[in-house]
């Protein structure tokens, strides 16, 4: 057995198409609120939190960041901003451990930001093929991605390039 470490990214996709995700506040409220540590507790202490499309294991491809520190009354202030506070928002994951807990915890930083939160869990048979179809087009959804090869391109190109967006 050769143990290795996994060059992966975990997100929640927030859908721009959506009310109240169509205002900018409303996301960035959102990314200040995440605790990003605590989810990683919920995966069990396993990664690193990070605000980069590539993971940590890119080496010297990866450049930490910080551009929504855990700042809690600057996000409830964003959402007060965008008037959208009492808003429905669905949050969208697979039913695989842990994803129902990282879909709550979730669910739990919306109604902290005055929401009207719920979590849809989905087998992870069909998760994927259903929240990457835009019929379906949840409004929160947790993705994560692999990489197939050890290339940063592995991560922007499949990820960030809109002629494979479906």
């Amino acid at each position: 057995v050769k143990d290795y470490v996994r060059a992966n990214i975990t997100f929640f996709t927030l859908n721009t198409r959506k009310a109240p995700l169509t205002d900018v506040n409303v996301r960035k409220a959102i990314n200040y609120a995440v605790d990003r540590d605590a989810l990683v507790k919920i995966f069990g202490g396993q990664g690193a939190a990070s605000e980069n499309i590539l993971p940590p294991t890119m080496g010297t491809a990866y450049v930490e960041h910080s551009f929504y520190p855990y700042d809690l009354p600057k996000a409830k202030q964003l959402v007060d901003a965008s008037g959208t506070k009492g808003q429905s928002v669905e949050v969208w994951a697979s039913n695989t451990d842990p994803q129902p807990k990282a879909a709550q915890y979730m669910a739990s930083v919306l109604e902290s930001l005055g929401y009207k939160a719920t979590v849809k869990t989905l087998d992870e048979g069909i998760y994927y093929d259903t929240v990457g179809n835009q019929k379906t087009d949840p409004q929160i959804s947790y993705n994560d991605w692999n990489q197939d090869f050890a290339e940063g391109s592995n991560f922007i190109d499949p990820l960030l390039n809109g002629d494979r967006i479906t």
